[in-house]
């Protein structure tokens, strides 16, 4: 998709409210569904091979294009969360609760929020306590994606993100650019990571990609 900024939601580049953009003020290139290797090679990282080869289309076809970013799902966030509640690990800091009580959201009802079903309630509701209660938990959440893009470790080594996504784009030599907030308002939107998605930015020169090993 082109664009002239960084999109942060799926909606402006799919559906009907998709943004329409001329191509000779393209400054932007998002890729938003980056198919993973197909199952006769798979074990065969050619992630950096098929992106070098994406952004020297782009750059030749498009030369006002100078900022490569994704908008990506995160896949496993909302079955991350219910393990940390399942182990009783702390979610939110007391100061992040007491701006939630401030907007009468106490630490058993955000609890409550968190469950899919709840959650996508509140985001499509229409009451102003709906919205009172989004807000509130807004900040919350999106610090807890970012620390789960950033500190949730695979079980099979430490060394790998716990999300796939995030893993084959840092591999690969992307950096985490941006969370987004209600990005994805679909059925699977919803179930992945509670409506959010994520960008991650390349450098489109040749030599940068494939270089950052902190996802491997």
């Amino acid at each position: 998709a082109l664009f002239q900024d960084v999109a942060d939601s799926i909606h402006k580049i799919i559906g009907r409210d998709a943004l329409i953009l001329d191509e000779q003020k393209t400054t932007h290139c998002i890729f938003y569904s980056i198919s993973s290797i197909e199952s006769g090679l798979s074990g065969v990282d050619i992630g950096a091979f098929l992106l070098k080869k994406a952004f020297a289309a782009l750059k030749s076809e498009f030369r006002t294009a100078k900022t490569f970013v994704t908008l990506s799902p995160v896949p496993r966030f909302c079955s991350w969360v219910a393990s940390q509640l399942e182990e009783q690990n702390p979610l939110i800091t007391e100061s992040e609760l007491g701006a939630l009580q401030r907007h009468g959201v106490s630490r058993s009802q955000f609890l409550e929020i968190l469950r899919i079903d709840n959650f996508k309630a509140l985001a499509t509701g229409s009451t102003p306590q709906d919205r009172q209660k989004l807000e509130a938990v807004k900040p919350v959440l999106l610090r807890l994606l970012a620390r789960y893009l950033t500190k949730a470790r695979s079980p099979k080594s430490t060394l790998k993100t716990y999300d796939p996504v995030a893993n084959f784009h840092l591999r690969n030599g992307a950096t985490l650019h941006q969370v987004n907030w209600m990005a994805n308002l679909s059925e699977e939107g919803f179930a992945q990571s509670l409506g959010m998605m994520v960008n991650y930015h390349y450098d489109a020169d040749e030599g940068a990609l494939g270089v950052n090993h902190k996802g491997r």
